[in-house]
C-alpha cells in the first residue's frame, strides 16, 4: 500500500512524496517484478492528489526504469527493477583506499578551523586575510561588471588565461615589478594557492626535497607535503632567508626553493639584494626552481618597491607568483604566475587539466579595471587606508606595551608579527579564551613554524580595521595581558 509522509511535517512538494513512496515500494520488494501498478485515476483517488502529479510520478519512473508503460494495458514494475534480496543482502561496506595527497589533505583539513578562518564573530577581529573595500572600490567594480555581463563570450576559455589581461599583467610587472616577461611567460590562477597547487604538481614527485621558509605560510606548506615532499626549513631573519645555510642543512638534492622575499611571510623582513643573488646562485648551480611568492608588495610604507628576484634571473630558474587578494579582495580568486619559458607548456597543461580555466568575467572586470586610471587611484587610496590604520597599530602597542612587545614587518603589507617578550608560548590558549571572552580576534604564528617558538607571538591584520577599533583592540589585549601578568 502506498502512503505519503504526513504533508504537515513534510517539506517536500507533494510531487517528490509521491516519487519517493513509490519508488521506495518497489525498490522494497512491495510490488515485484511485472506486478501491475494502480492507474493513475485510481492512485489519484485513493490519495486525493491531481491525476497530474501521479503521471507525471509515472513518466519519472519509466524514464528511470523502474516501471514500464504497456500502451492500453497500463503501467507494470519492470524486470530489472531493484528488488529487496539485494537491498537485505549481507554484503559488507567497504571503506574507501584513498591516496596519500587525499589522506594527507584530510590530515591538513582537520587541523584546519575552517569558521575561525573565515572571521570570528567579534567585534574586534584582527585576523589577517581581510581587507579594505571601500564604497568607491566597489561603484567602480560594479559598473564595469554591468558593461562586461553585455559582452561576455559564453563559449570555454584558453586555459592560460585571457590575452588581454595577462597583457596588462605583463606591462604592470615589468613597470612596478622590474620583472622580465612577455604575456606569454603570463597564466591566470585561481589565487595562489592553486598556483602552489600547480607548481608542485609539476616538479615534485614524492620524497623530493623542498627548502622553505621558517616559519612559512602554511597553504605552501601544504601543497608541497601532499606530494610527499619533505620540507627542509631555514630560519629567517630581518634580511630573509639566507642562502648560506643550505650547505649546512644537507639540502643539496632541493628541488624547489620557497621564499617571499619581498615581505617575508609572517616576519615582515626584506630579503637583501646580496641574498637575492646568493639565491640565484645556488639555483642555477644545483637546478632547482625559485618560488618568489610577492603576495603583498603593493603596499610597502618604508622606502621604494622592492624588485623582484624573477628580474635579476639570467637562467629562467624563478617562477614569479602574484595575486590580486590583498590589492582587491579574497573574493575575485585571481592570481597569476611568470613562468620560465620551458615551463609554460606543462603549467598550462595542468592548469587545463585540472579546471579547464579561470572564470572569464573576473578577467574581464580585473583587466578592465586596471587598463583604466580607476587600478592606479583605488591602489593610491588604498596605501593611504593602510598607512594610517599601521601607524595607528604601531602607536597603540608601543603606548600600552612598550618594551613589553616586539614588532617585526612594520615596513610593508597589512600585518605585523607582535612578540610579546614577557609570555610564553604556553600562554597562548589562555590568552585567545581571555579575549575571545572581551570578543576580541587574535590570531598566534604558532602553526607557521615547524620549531615552536618560546615568545608568545601575535599575527595581526590591520587590512579591514577601521583606527577606531585597533585602538580600542589594543586596549582589550592589555587588558588581557594584565590578567595573564597576575597569574604568573
Amino acid at each position: 500500500m502506498i502512503k505519503l509522509k504526513d504533508p504537515a511535517n513534510s517539506k517536500i512538494t507533494l510531487y517528490r512524496n509521491l516519487y519517493d513512496s513509490l519508488r521506495k515500494s518497489i525498490i522494497s520488494g512491495e510490488y515485484q517484478a511485472g506486478e501491475k501498478l494502480p492507474s493513475s485515476r485510481e492512485l489519484s483517488k485513493t490519495l486525493g492528489v491531481s491525476r497530474n502529479i501521479v503521471v507525471n510520478c509515472y513518466e519519472q519512473l519509466n524514464a528511470e526504469g523502474y516501471i514500464e508503460t504497456r500502451f492500453g494495458s497500463g503501467s507494470f514494475v519492470a524486470a530489472n527493477a531493484i528488488q529487496q534480496p539485494l537491498a537485505e543482502s549481507k554484503q559488507i561496506k567497504q571503506e574507501p583506499i584513498l591516496t596519500n595527497v587525499a589522506k594527507k589533505s584530510m590530515a591538513h583539513w582537520r587541523n584546519y578551523d575552517l569558521n575561525k578562518d573565515l572571521g570570528s564573530k567579534v567585534d574586534i577581529n584582527f585576523q589577517y586575510g581581510p581587507v579594505n573595500i571601500s564604497d568607491e572600490l566597489l561603484a567602480d567594480i560594479n559598473r564595469i561588471a554591468r558593461k562586461c555581463r553585455e559582452t561576455i563570450n559564453s563559449n570555454y576559455q584558453h586555459p592560460e588565461g585571457l590575452q588581454r589581461l595577462r597583457e596588462i599583467i605583463s606591462r604592470y610587472a615589468q613597470q612596478n615589478r622590474g620583472c622580465r616577461c612577455r604575456p606569454e611567460n603570463i597564466v591566470i590562477t585561481n589565487g595562489s594557492q592553486q598556483a602552489l597547487d600547480l607548481i608542485a604538481r609539476m616538479l615534485l614527485k614524492e620524497n623530493d626535497e623542498v627548502l622553505i621558509e621558517e616559519p612559512a605560510y602554511r597553504g605552501a606548506t601544504q601543497a608541497f607535503t601532499n606530494l610527499g615532499a619533505k620540507l627542509i626549513r631555514s630560519e629567517v631573519d630581518e634580511n630573509g632567508i639566507n642562502p648560506d645555510m643550505f650547505t649546512e642543512q644537507k639540502a643539496e638534492n632541493a628541488r624547489l626553493i620557497y621564499t617571499t622575499p619581498s615581505h617575508q611571510f609572517p616576519t615582515g623582513g626584506v630579503l637583501s639584494l646580496p641574498r637575492r643573488l646568493a639565491l640565484l646562485e645556488w639555483a642555477n648551480t644545483h637546478n632547482a626552481f625559485i618560488i618568489e611568492d610577492d603576495y603583498d608588495s603593493e603596499f610597502r610604507y618604508q622606502g621604494p618597491p622592492i624588485e623582484s628576484i624573477q628580474g635579476l634571473d639570467e637562467c629562467d630558474q624563478t617562477i614569479y607568483m602574484g595575486t590580486f587578494s590583498k590589492v582587491l579582495s579574497p573574493v575575485m580568486r585571481v592570481g597569476y604566475v611568470i613562468l620560465p619559458d620551458s615551463l609554460v607548456e606543462a603549467f598550462t597543461a595542468l592548469k587545463w587539466c585540472a579546471d579547464r580555466h579561470s572564470p572569464l568575467l573576473n578577467q574581464l572586470i580585473l583587466a578592465e579595471f586596471m587598463d583604466s586610471p580607476l587600478f592606479a587611484k583605488h591602489l593610491k587610496r588604498s596605501r593611504k587606508t593602510y598607512s594610517k590604520r599601521h601607524d595607528v597599530l604601531i602607536n597603540a602597542l608601543d603606548k600600552h606595551f612598550g618594551d613589553d612587545v616586539t614588532v617585526q614587518g612594520t615596513n610593508a603589507g597589512i600585518h605585523i608579527l607582535a612578540w610579546m617578550n614577557k609570555l610564553h608560548v604556553s600562554q597562548e590558549a589562555e590568552l585567545l579564551r581571555l579575549a575571545d571572552s572581551m570578543s576580541l580576534g587574535l590570531y598566534t604564528p604558532t602553526g607557521l613554524f615547524e620549531k615552536t617558538p618560546e615568545r608568545l607571538g601575535l599575527l595581526m591584520g590591520y587590512g579591514n580595521l577601521s583606527c577606531e577599533k585597533i585602538e580600542k583592540g589594543i586596549e582589550k589585549l592589555a587588558e588581557c595581558y594584565a590578567l595573564l601578568e597576575k597569574r604568573q
